[in-house]
């Protein structure tokens, strides 16, 4: 889980609150064609131990001579009218336990995972 500290309140006044956001991959699924590529990748975010919002990340790549270069992201909420659809949540296991995403970064193209935190403001591998 990558964690954020989240200040309630504007820039303008002092802060109300602060707690940490964490956000939980829950599945990640990559199309590659020669050198671009497309990532998407479901989470959950929480706060204080609870859930508190899901949604999907868009990630686009190109691999260039010095590696993959993240070209675009777009992030999508899940809401009452855009709930996340099956194909992007674990699948259940036998025995009713939810598959773990694991660290999807040690099992697919590392360079775009590594440009992709670095993008997003998270710490390289």
């Amino acid at each position: 889980m990558h964690s954020r500290p989240w200040t309630i309140g504007s820039p303008a006044s002092k802060p109300v609150a602060t707690s940490w956001l964490e956000e939980q991959q829950l599945k990640f699924h990559i199309e590659r064609y020669g050198n671009i590529a497309h990532l998407w990748s479901s989470y959950a975010l929480h706060s204080d131990g609870k859930q508190v919002a899901r949604g999907i990340n868009s990630i686009q790549a190109i691999k260039e001579a010095s590696g993959w270069r993240v070209t675009g992201i777009m992030v999508q909420a899940e809401s009452a009218t855009a709930p996340l659809p099956k194909k992007y949540l674990p699948q259940e296991r036998q025995g009713s336990k939810p598959a773990r995403a694991g660290r999807a970064r040690d099992r697919c193209l590392p360079q775009l995972w590594r440009a992709t935190d670095a993008c997003r403001g998270h710490t390289a591998i």
